[in-house]
């Protein structure tokens, strides 16, 4: 379960994701990784067009590295975006 303490109009209260909800973050984070992934994959084949050569995986986990967000990054702006739209109401 995730949660965090947030001002919400003025009050404090609990933001929490059940587990279910942490969950489903996590699966789009993985798809989202994937496709990065991917895509990095492609770019480093660019470089080195010899998909057997070993500096192509090398240069895809740099590419990837910088590029995919950290788990928590994603789940901070998921708990970011849930307090906005309590604030809005929704």
């Amino acid at each position: 379960m995730l949660s965090k303490l947030a001002k919400v109009n003025g009050n404090w209260k609990w933001i929490v994701f059940s587990d279910a909800e942490e969950k489903e973050i996590r699966s789009k984070h993985r798809d989202h990784c994937n496709k990065i992934f991917r895509e990095c994959m492609e770019d480093a084949q660019n470089f080195i067009p010899e998909p057997t050569n070993p500096a192509v995986l090398e240069i895809a986990a740099a590419l990837f590295s910088k590029r995919a967000d950290a788990i928590f990054s994603t789940l901070q702006k998921e708990v970011d975006q849930a307090i906005c739209n309590m604030q809005k109401g929704k």
